[in-house]
């Protein structure tokens, strides 16, 4: 059993990056093969510590150095597979590949041994986001990517690697359960693979909950604070009251002062995302239920801009023809509105590089 909060290096160095040689607190490389209803109790390898199977049907086995689901049954989570706890530690981080059909499964952390993960990744037909409950912000989904959830002190990044390097697809606020277990889970269907599962702690950047950020603005904020971010990235900000008239107003992707996107949000809590093109604003997404101490997500990636309410754990809207400014790298608060209140921009990286791609890569490459 792993005592929680305690790592035991189970691994061999390997991996890029610099530094000492990686530690790894469970792998999980499911080199022995276990017949179908046979994987409960039996050992990690290399480990380590147990696995803890949910299988009624007999549909788990492992088979050919992977987790193999071979049928389907009503739920989440059976057949499951889980590990001992850990503690929530940021920079914690949970690494597995998936391969096969099977397009309705999740995993991550979770909070027990049973039922459906709560930090990590939910997969049907697309990938979608888990902190605490689900976010459906239906990325493109296809069997072979390499994913990672790194914990923070609240929340979580969750990360892809599609072929073509590790991207950060979504951050989440709101997780925050302690102790975690590790856990990989199927429904419905056979032909859903889990291979080289793995645990460690990544130290800094990793390590602090926005130590990944493009940049911070911490505490209340003022119109006419600016900020940068990458060309493809997030920017986040928390709506810390919202105005009694007029509206709050979020630019990003700024080329001037007459051609930029911005998001709104006004009284009723309504968020908007605005394409303005010299001078002229057209209203291009909306939705509701913005309330009071509410983060906002905005991701912007080539010419999609998706925005997510993390606080509620909804997707808002999902607009895919943002064409103009794609290229632009600045933003401002330009207004509060009347009595309104923003706190804590922060802006995050969609590509990974520097320091936290080299982290990373120590112990997944």
């Amino acid at each position: 059993m792993t005592p929680i909060g305690i790592g035991i290096g189970v691994g061999l160095p390997f991996g890029g990056g610099g530094g000492a040689p990686p530690v790894f607190l469970l792998r999980d490389e499911f080199t022995t093969d276990r017949a179908a209803g046979a994987v409960n109790g039996t050992a990690a390898e290399p480990g380590p510590g147990p696995r803890t199977a949910v299988d009624t049907g007999n549909n788990l086995r492992i088979n050919g150095g992977r987790w193999d689901q071979i049928g389907g049954t009503a739920n989440y989570g059976d057949p499951g597979t889980w590990y001992d706890a850990f503690a929530r530690v940021a920079g914690r981080t949970m690494f597995v590949y998936q391969f096969g059909t099977n397009a309705a499964h999740h995993f991550g952390w979770d909070s027990n041994q049973i039922g459906v993960a709560r930090s990590g990744f939910s997969i049907t037909a697309n990938i979608d986001f888990l902190d605490q409950t689900g976010i459906q912000v239906q990325d493109p989904w296809a069997s072979g990517y390499a994913y990672a959830v790194v914990l923070r002190a609240s929340g979580s990044f969750h990360l892809v690697n599609a072929g073509a390097g590790w991207t950060l697809r979504y951050v989440g606020t709101q997780s925050v359960d302690n102790p975690v277990y590790p856990t990989l889970a199927g429904r419905n269907t056979a032909g859903l693979q889990f291979d080289d599962l793995r645990i460690f702690d990544m130290a800094a950047p990793w390590d602090t909950t926005n130590g990944i950020a493009t940049q911070v603005l911490s505490g209340a904020r003022n119109p006419g604070d600016t900020f940068i971010h990458e060309a493809d990235g997030f920017v986040q900000f928390t709506v810390q009251t919202l105005p009694a008239a007029d509206q709050i107003e979020v630019r990003f992707r700024v080329q001037d002062a007459t051609n930029y996107w911005q998001v709104t949000v006004d009284a009723a809590g309504t968020l908007d995302l605005d394409e303005v093109v010299a001078g002229v604003v057209t209203n291009r997404a909306t939705a509701a239920g913005v309330a009071n101490g509410n983060t906002i997500l905005v991701r912007f990636v080539d010419e999609r801009i998706t925005g997510c309410n993390t606080t509620t754990r909804l997707l808002r809207w999902n607009y895919a023809l943002a064409a103009n400014f794609k290229t632009r790298t600045d933003g401002e608060l330009e207004t509060e509105g009347t009595g309104g209140a923003v706190t804590d921009i922060i802006s995050w990286p969609r590509v990974l590089s520097g320091a936290a791609l080299a982290e990373i890569e120590r112990y997944t490459a």
